[in-house]
């Protein structure tokens, strides 16, 4: 963190939620995320696999800005 209190770097983990039902009966859903602050940006990309689509993974891709993003997450 900078003196200005700028973020600057990378933030990656994976979380699961647990039961969830798509309609088709209850799922374990897991997210791999990562997020870049830099410039008082944050950019945050998730990665996760529809059951009902194996293999096929889904990628969503968020900018906000850092205190936003702190906000989220916490």
């Amino acid at each position: 963190m900078a003196s200005n209190s700028i973020l600057t770097g990378t933030l990656t983990g994976t979380w699961s939620i647990s039961g969830l039902d798509l309609g088709s009966g209850t799922v374990d859903l897991s997210y791999n995320m990562k997020i870049v602050f830099a410039a008082g940006q944050a950019n945050l990309t998730m990665a996760y696999t529809l059951p009902s689509i194996p293999g096929t993974p889904q990628t969503v891709s968020i900018q906000l800005k850092q205190q936003d993003m702190i906000g989220f997450l916490l």
